[in-house]
């Protein structure tokens, strides 16, 4: 069955500042916004904006103050300053793209990550609760003992079933433990904070994300704005 990307809590997450109930919405914007990788590649992009508005401006000052400018008759100096922005150009659309692809991955790599949490988290529960019945099964056989009922054998097989329960649940900390790391990276928030899945998508199976329109939400400025000189660029 398919997530809900509407009201639903997906994650409660306590900081210092309080709790927040996160839906799946939420949570992918918070990826674009906080993650690591992403703000890297955001401010590369920026970089290389400047880099382009600023040998656009001076390819189109040396055509446009032609009378003025010295270099204007030096060919070589205008076909590097043409060579320079065109460049650029093609730098920001590569990284553009790179951005793009980090940003499906991360998605991906977080929802993976967070239903193996959930998953665990659940997992972990249900063998408290078997622990929890066999501590009462075995009391109830002592008990009877007690009265002159029934045998002590028969809690030999029941606290081995546990010290197996017991063995499984080291696994599955790590798997949770690592998976809590792994979203709270993904998400970019403090390693201190508090993050609580919401078990009832324990099991779901995983759904790519649909990410066909991401390209449409970033930064459609940068590529309208610069569309005609990358063209040109080509």
């Amino acid at each position: 069955s398919n997530i809900s990307t509407g009201k639903d809590t997906f994650i409660t997450i306590t900081t210092k500042d309080g709790k927040k109930n996160l839906n799946l919405n939420d949570i992918l914007n918070m990826v674009e916004k906080n993650n690591m990788n992403i703000k890297l590649l955001n401010e590369k992009l920026e970089l290389s904006n400047k880099m382009y508005d600023r040998n656009l401006n001076i390819a189109q000052s040396l055509d446009n103050d032609r009378d003025k400018s010295k270099n204007y008759y030096n060919v070589d100096f205008r076909k590097k300053q043409m060579l320079y922005y065109k460049q650029n150009a093609l730098e920001c659309h590569n990284i553009e793209n790179e951005r793009d692809e980090k940003i499906k991955e991360v998605k991906r790599g977080l929802k993976w990550q967070y239903f193996t949490l959930v998953n665990a988290t659940k997992e972990l529960y249900n063998i408290k609760e078997k622990i929890n019945n066999i501590d009462n099964q075995i009391k109830k056989i002592e008990s009877l003992h007690r009265e002159g009922q029934g045998k002590l054998t028969d809690i030999y097989p029941l606290k081995v079933k546990k010290e197996t329960l017991k063995a499984s649940m080291d696994i599955l900390n790590f798997k949770q433990e690592e998976a809590l790391t792994r979203v709270k990276q993904f998400l970019g928030i403090d390693i201190k904070d508090v993050i609580e899945p919401n078990l009832k998508y324990c099991n779901m199976p995983f759904v790519k994300y649909d990410d066909s329109n991401i390209k449409m939400n970033i930064d459609k400025s940068i590529l309208n704005n610069r569309s005609e000189e990358r063209r040109v660029g080509k």
